[in-house]
């Protein structure tokens, strides 16, 4: 009757009935407790691996765990006898070698796993679930610390607030939609490649989009600020450049103010200095002046020989530079004439000249009264032969 009555037999029923020697007989030394322990096991006719997992669970499991997921049915004695959910367990196998200190078990690791576990185990309709074997226990703690690893690896290569905003939808890993992906992870060597997981590689893409998004916008920002600059430098010189015309053309309104009036100065100093000089050449050159009668042309030379600073002479004679037209020569002509004419002509080179000598080069000049003329008419002067 009583073992129909009483649950089966298992490690926990053994741990509690443990726990319960210890808290009330005071046994302190583990031994003593182990020994009264077998003496339970035997009366609840408990096997080996239930008596091992026992012990893995009063020595080694954490009391948190073991309290808080004492459920029957939850798991088979197997995994917490093989030590599966102690502290220094390292669920890698022969070809994961390289990723033994990532696979070791720590409370973080342990604590993810067992809540996988139950989250899936009360997920399932209570005719479908099955107790958990050794192998789906290092299933899951291997994905479980591959994921931390990886979450790891992710908090440090990107900025935390990114991180934090994407950590709820990271850890709806427990879907159990990475877990090939993170378990493949072992196949290769360490480190964790994030971009080989679809968790994480749809966060980087998301942060590359992000990234690349505000590398377009501070673009944009710097193009619209350079813009700005460039016209407010536009602006600026636009300015300085108004200011410099606007001097300059001040200053050329007073240069050419003074300039205009230098310019004035010189033109009547010019004019001043031609007026002087043609007068002085008028006064070196030949003069004709029509005078009524001779005593005025005499009074006329007297004068002009006084105006050029020579000294009057009262004997003065003009007829050695004097030309007279007589009333016999113009007798319809009533007008008194006279003109002043210059000898130094006669002192000039071309009056030596060969026209005036009669002879060009060789040949001696020939008149025109001894040119031959083909004219029947005329045959000699003036006519000429014409070719």
């Amino acid at each position: 009757m009583a073992s129909q009555l009483r649950r089966k037999p298992n490690a926990f029923n053994l741990l509690h009935q443990m726990n319960l020697l210890r808290k009330f007989n005071s046994l302190k030394d583990g031994e003593e407790v182990w020994a009264k322990a077998c003496e339970i096991s035997e009366a609840y006719v408990v096997g080996k691996a239930e008596s091992q997992a026992a012990l893995h669970l009063y020595n080694d499991v954490s009391p948190r765990i073991a309290l808080q997921h004492s459920m029957a049915k939850f798991l088979t004695h197997e995994s917490i006898a093989a030590g599966a959910w102690n502290q220094n367990y390292c669920s890698a196998t022969d070809t994961m070698q390289a990723w033994q200190e990532t696979l070791a078990n720590t409370e973080q690791i342990l604590d993810m796993t067992v809540d996988r576990m139950s989250r899936d185990w009360l997920s399932l309709a209570p005719k479908m679930r099955k107790a958990f074997t050794l192998k789906d226990v290092e299933y899951y703690q291997r994905s479980s610390a591959i994921f931390l690893a990886c979450m790891s690896r992710f908090e440090s290569e990107f900025p935390i607030d990114f991180v934090e905003k994407e950590r709820p939808r990271i850890k709806r890993f427990d879907l159990k939609h990475g877990d090939a992906e993170l378990v493949g992870m072992l196949e290769g060597a360490p480190p964790v490649d994030l971009e080989r997981c679809g968790i994480f590689r749809t966060a980087i893409a998301k942060f590359q989009r992000q990234a690349e998004d505000e590398k377009v916008k501070a673009s944009e920002e710097l193009a619209k600020r350079m813009a700005e600059i460039t016209s407010e430098s536009t602006e600026l010189k636009m300015n300085n450049d108004f200011a410099l015309m606007e001097g300059w053309l001040a200053r050329a309104a007073d240069f050419a103010a003074r300039q205009g009036a230098l310019d004035m100065a010189y033109l009547s100093r010019r004019c001043e200095e031609g007026r002087r000089a043609v007068a002085a050449l008028q006064g070196k050159t030949h003069r004709y002046k029509g005078v009524p009668s001779l005593s005025d042309a005499h009074a006329d030379l007297l004068q002009f020989q006084s105006d050029c600073g020579g000294t009057p002479s009262s004997s003065l004679d003009i007829t050695d530079v004097s030309l007279t037209f007589c009333d016999t020569g113009h007798g319809g002509d009533k007008r008194k004439r006279f003109a002043a004419v210059s000898s130094l002509h006669k002192t000039f080179g071309f009056s030596k000249s060969r026209v005036f000598l009669g002879v060009l080069g060789p040949i001696t000049r020939a008149r025109v009264t001894e040119l031959i003329s083909d004219d029947a008419d005329r045959p000699c002067s003036p006519a000429h032969r014409e070719s």
